[in-house]
């Protein structure tokens, strides 16, 4: 992929100037190198979690911090959508590796961005139930259909298709999220709320 995305980059700036397609046709091929190359990590992630291979680094972490960290990451994202987001975690202290529950909160949020509608709302916030803590991401919007429950941490599937191609996700993020919380011994779900969604 590094080859041909090298080769576009190559005939790009050697391209004849006089024949605007030549250089456009190289942008699309950069473009769509750089698509594959994502797809092809997150494959490479998805087997390492999946096959037990990477396993958890446990290490102890300030679960409000750790969220507002994350957030601070994905401001320009939510500005750029129009996303309002609200957040309340308390100072809970978790066992767990930092690394990994950064992608599979990532992958939750953005998935929230991505899906908020109408009042394009994120609500985050958490609850210790006995000894774990439940982290709750609420989005607004519409909920998960029957058919699309069953397969939502499936790998490539994709609920909302067209929506998902624009953005050039491929439909591995639930899946990784489910891998990496199942590593840990932990669940993950989701519920329909009246006016949006809740993973």
């Amino acid at each position: 992929i590094a080859i041909i995305r090298g080769y576009a980059e190559g005939l790009k700036m050697n391209a004849d100037i006089d024949d605007p397609a030549v250089s456009e046709y190289c942008d699309i091929i950069m473009r769509e190198s750089d698509k594959m190359n994502e797809l092809v990590l997150n494959m490479l992630e998805q087997s390492l979690y999946s096959s037990g291979v990477k396993k958890p680094d446990m290490t102890q972490f300030n679960v409000n911090e750790f969220v507002e960290d994350l957030l601070k990451t994905v401001i320009p994202i939510f500005e750029e959508k129009g996303v309002t987001v609200q957040c309340d975690v308390a100072d809970f202290e978790v066992l767990a590796d930092k690394k990994q529950m950064t992608t599979v909160l990532s992958n939750i949020v953005l998935n929230a961005c991505s899906h908020a509608r109408d009042e394009k709302i994120i609500k985050i916030y958490a609850e210790k139930i006995h000894n774990c803590v439940k982290i709750n991401v609420f989005n607004t919007g519409s909920g998960i259909s029957e058919r699309d429950a069953e397969n939502i941490f499936t790998s490539f599937y994709r609920a909302d298709k067209a929506h998902s191609r624009k953005e050039g996700r491929f439909g591995l993020g639930l899946s990784i999220v489910k891998s990496i919380i199942d590593n840990h011994g932990c669940e993950c779900g989701f519920e329909n709320k009246e006016n949006g969604v809740e993973f």
